[in-house]
Formats: C-alpha cells, sequence, structure tokens
C-alpha cells in the first residue's frame, strides 16, 4: 500500500499517495462525492431542478440515444480493433494464443473499467483527463454487448457440433 500523505477533514480517514482514500460511511466529504457523482451522471440534456426524478418517458428517450450512440461507438472500435479482420471477436481470440479463452479475455478488460469506476467512486475523479466515468460505463455496456455475441457464437458452434455427430 502507498504511503499516507494525509487524512480527510471530515472524517479523519488516510488518504494515501496514489489517491486511494477511505471514509467512514457517514463522512460528510463522501457524501459530498457521491452528490457530485449524482449530479455529473444525470443527462446533460436535462434541464429539470436538481433533485427532481427521471421520469419513465424521459428514462426511455435516454435509452433509445445511448443505445443509439453505443451502436455507432461499437462498431467504430470494432473495426479499429479487428484490423480489417471479417471476425467481429479477433482481437479478444489473440488471447488464445497464450492460453485464455477469448470470453475470459474480454470478461479480464471488464474487470479492468469496473476497477476505474470504483477508482471513482473512492476517489470522486478519474485522473485520466478527457476520460470520465460515463466513458467507463459505455465501455462496460461494449464489452457486455460483445460478451453476449459471444456466448452466442458458442451456442451456435455448440450446436452445429451436436449435429455433425
Amino acid at each position: 500500500m502507498s504511503e499516507i500523505v494525509g487524512n480527510c477533514g471530515a472524517c479523519g480517514h488516510p488518504r494515501y499517495a496514489s489517491g486511494i482514500e477511505h471514509h467512514s460511511e457517514d463522512c460528510p466529504e463522501l457524501a459530498r462525492k457521491k452528490a457530485m457523482l449524482y449530479a455529473e451522471t444525470r443527462p446533460a440534456t436535462t434541464t429539470k431542478k436538481a433533485g427532481v426524478i427521471m421520469n419513465k418517458q424521459e428514462w426511455y428517450d435516454f435509452q433509445e440515444k445511448v443505445f443509439a450512440d453505443m451502436m455507432k461507438l461499437t462498431r467504430a472500435k470494432n473495426d479499429d480493433y479487428t484490423a480489417g479482420s471479417d471476425d467481429a471477436f479477433a482481437n479478444f481470440r489473440l488471447s488464445e494464443d497464450v492460453g485464455v479463452p477469448a470470453l475470459q479475455g474480454l470478461v479480464v478488460r471488464m474487470a479492468d473499467k469496473w476497477q476505474r469506476v470504483r477508482s471513482y467512486f473512492n476517489n470522486g475523479e478519474l485522473k485520466v483527463e478527457g476520460e470520465g466515468i460515463e466513458d467507463a460505463f459505455r465501455d462496460l455496456i461494449g464489452y457486455s454487448t460483445l460478451a453476449l455475441g459471444m456466448i452466442e457464437e458458442l451456442k451456435v458452434n455448440g450446436e452445429k457440433e451436436k449435429e455433425k455427430v
């Protein structure tokens, strides 16, 4: 663990050189960071006053926009990461060269993204400029979709293998 460089002024819990902070559950600083996270993850298009919740229609509209944006983003990223291959999972299959099944390799990448989310909740910020918490969640959506595609491929291939017998 890295060295302690200070303490939270509100609850006295340590702050480490690595940027990790630990707070008690009733710490006002932790409550402030959670409130900031909520405010940052609200849709930018909302014009409501703070404290007003999203109604169902707004939620459906938001979902539709997120998934449409995700389609564009994941298709572009897939083109970049598969280097012109027609195999949608070509980059993940590279892990098989070292004995790691593609789906497991993908799950490791998801764990990295989840670790960034945890870091955000612990620290109230991410250190990489230009990449916010929303980007980490978008990456998790993309990886989840890829995982579902790989699972579908495994099912189809399993059925084809049964037909050969």
